[in-house]
């Protein structure tokens, strides 16, 4: 379980830069991330530990943290009070659930993940589970995928405690 933090921590430092951080210079998040694997958006993985830090190092305690993309969109996730990562999503176009980013119409969500299942509905979003095999999500509004999302186990079981996640990210 260390190796697996330890891990998650290397990963952070690498895909969010110190200077998204700073105060005084604003910066974005590469365009593309990491392809996602069954448990993770821009490997930010569900179920790691996150210490989230100020500028100056030291720790914070947060519910959430999002970060802008070069190109449009955010890239959030949100935590338990333990600072479990419980929730990783992204708006940005780089990032994909095999051929489907957001902005895909829902259409080609619904023909490249035949077994898609809806799991709940948040304001005008309904979130669906790719598959049965991954924890990852899609968030269809209006016809289109308006997020792509990688989700604790719990709570694909539990979609009121997905619906509260998610609005701790704005969605």
């Amino acid at each position: 379980m260390r190796s697996r933090l330890a891990l998650l921590a290397a990963l952070a430092a690498a895909a969010f830069p110190s200077a998204a951080l700073a105060d005084d210079a604003p910066a974005c998040l590469a365009a593309q991330g990491p392809a996602p694997d069954g448990q993770s958006i821009r490997g930010v993985h569900v179920g790691g530990r996150a210490v989230i830090r100020d500028s100056d190092g030291n720790p914070l305690k947060v519910s959430s943290v999002k970060y802008c993309v070069d190109g449009g969109g955010v890239f959030g996730f949100a935590l338990t009070t333990e600072s479990d990562v419980v929730l990783a999503l992204s708006t940005a176009d780089g990032d994909s659930i095999g051929p489907i980013n957001p902005t895909s119409p829902a259409q080609s969500a619904r023909m490249a993940f035949p077994s898609m299942k809806k799991l709940t509905k948040t304001g005008p979003t309904a979130v669906y589970r790719v598959d049965s095999r991954r924890q990852l999500i899609l968030g269809v509004a209006d016809g289109r995928v308006n997020f792509v999302a990688a989700a604790d186990r719990l709570l694909l079981e539990y979609p009121n405690k997905l619906g509260y996640y998610l609005r701790r990210l704005g969605f």
